[in-house]
């Protein structure tokens, strides 16, 4: 995995990250979404009082489903998994969760685990209400499209997001899905194209929506990085990093600072790289997740043995390879060794580097055959989820037949009925005529 292509999963994480929107939220909820996106902290004092505040079940309900929008917005994923904890006797927030549990996932790479959560909403999805949450689940299935190697499929679902959305005038949303194709093009090498998706992001996304406005001038410094002039991408970075700090978005503000450093070392400046890298890794581990920690600790790595600084990279590379083997993601043994093979043999080390490399080289193969696994049982998944749903039209056609030939015997009865009726009644209109005929003489009144 490229350093392009790992910082390009930081930004797609981040814009699916997003979970209040206009189409969820009700308009009263506006002072609300400034406060989100403002700042974590403008955030969490908003949940705090809602809480607090909160006396009926539909009040506790709506601040716990503001606490979730808050922690997955800042993408803080250990705080979303207590809150997915403390959530899960609320039958209102169970589809809610299962988003959330599956961009968990995905987060950490485990998109077969990601795959089987969304599962159950996946089939519904006809039957999910046309909203927020039906959105954001298309969103995050088109993300995963494109982690299980399905850019067409990732590519056609975001751009019919994109089509409603526009429609419906949820420019939050149509931004967030041109940022995500962007993230698409840059997976597929097309830098120009993915730079026009994210100018259309940039360019949609409302003054109040600004952690989606950010992320999309990061995306375009990151094309213009690829493309462009390298001193359009600084700055157009360097803005959305001083966002991401003002707002105490730690995780934005660390993949901005690590793409920073990408860019110092792509430039030749691999010693002014090392700044940005340590702050990252400092940040990182505030936050937690050895996936985030062991890639800052590879790029860190990398530049260190660019810049000829042997002493300090060989125990950073190791530190790296022992983290990533207590993962059971092979990218990150693969970038994780593969840094270490070349630090090692940069310091004269050519075993070690040569054992370093041939563990690389195994991780990528498992990684491969992984990928192929995972991608055959989403599509296997995805099959039986279809047949499931073609099933339920048969037997839904069939039942309607039925019950169109039950109605038609109805009415042949009620018809039969009334037919029965009517010759009832002349029959006895016949009888009672014969009667009059035949039997004894009426009372005569006298004439005049």
């Amino acid at each position: 995995m490229t350093v392009v292509s790992k910082c390009c999963w930081f930004v797609l994480f981040a814009l699916l990250a997003v979970a209040v929107r206009p189409a969820w939220a009700q308009p009263e909820d506006a002072a609300w979404l400034q406060q989100l996106h403002q700042s974590y902290a403008d955030a969490g004092r908003a949940v705090a009082q809602l809480h607090a505040a909160a006396t009926t079940p539909a009040q506790r309900e709506l601040a716990w489903r503001r606490a979730l929008q808050w922690q997955d917005l800042y993408r803080r994923h250990a705080e979303v998994q207590r809150l997915l904890k403390e959530t899960e006797g609320m039958p209102a927030l169970a589809d809610e969760r299962l988003l959330y549990q599956a961009r968990v996932e995905m987060s950490a790479g485990r998109h077969a685990e990601a795959t089987r959560t969304l599962e159950p909403l996946r089939r519904r999805f006809v039957r999910l209400p046309d909203g927020g949450l039906r959105q954001e689940l298309r969103l995050t299935l088109a993300a995963l499209d494109l982690h299980l190697g399905q850019p067409e499929e990732s590519t056609r679902e975001l751009n019919r997001v994109v089509d409603s959305a526009v429609q419906a005038g949820q420019l939050e949303l149509a931004a967030r899905a041109y940022s995500l194709l962007g993230d698409v093009q840059l997976e597929m090498f097309d830098y120009a194209t993915g730079l026009n998706y994210h100018k259309q992001a940039l360019r949609l996304a409302p003054d109040w929506a600004v952690q989606t406005r950010e992320r999309a001038r990061m995306g375009m410094a990151q094309m213009i990085n690829m493309v462009g002039d390298r001193r359009e991408a600084f700055v157009l970075l360097d803005t959305a990093l001083a966002a991401f700090h003002g707002s105490q978005n730690l995780r934005e503000e660390a993949d901005a600072l690590l793409l920073r450093g990408f860019f110092l070392h792509r430039d030749g400046r691999a010693a002014e790289a090392l700044a940005p890298y340590r702050q990252a890794l400092a940040l990182r581990e505030q936050l937690g997740g050895d996936a985030d920690i062991i890639n800052v600790l590879t790029h860190l790595c990398s530049t260190l043995s660019d810049a000829r600084q042997l002493t300090e990279a060989l125990p950073l590379c190791d530190r790296a390879t022992r983290m990533a083997d207590a993962t059971d993601s092979q990218a990150l043994r693969w970038d994780a060794y593969w840094v270490s093979a070349e630090a090692h043999a940069a310091a004269g080390d050519y075993k070690l580097a040569y054992e370093h490399q041939q563990q690389a080289t195994r991780a990528l193969q498992k990684q491969s055959k992984l990928a192929l696994i995972n991608l055959t049982g989403a599509m296997r998944e995805r099959f039986d989820a279809e047949r499931q749903r073609l099933e339920n039209e048969r037997l839904s056609s069939q039942l309607s037949g039925e019950q169109g030939e039950h109605e038609e015997l109805r009415r042949l009865a009620y018809g039969l009925g009334g037919l029965v009726a009517l010759l009832a009644l002349g029959l006895a209109g016949i009888v009672l005529r014969r009667r009059g005929s035949s039997g004894s003489a009426p009372t005569v009144s006298p004439s005049a």
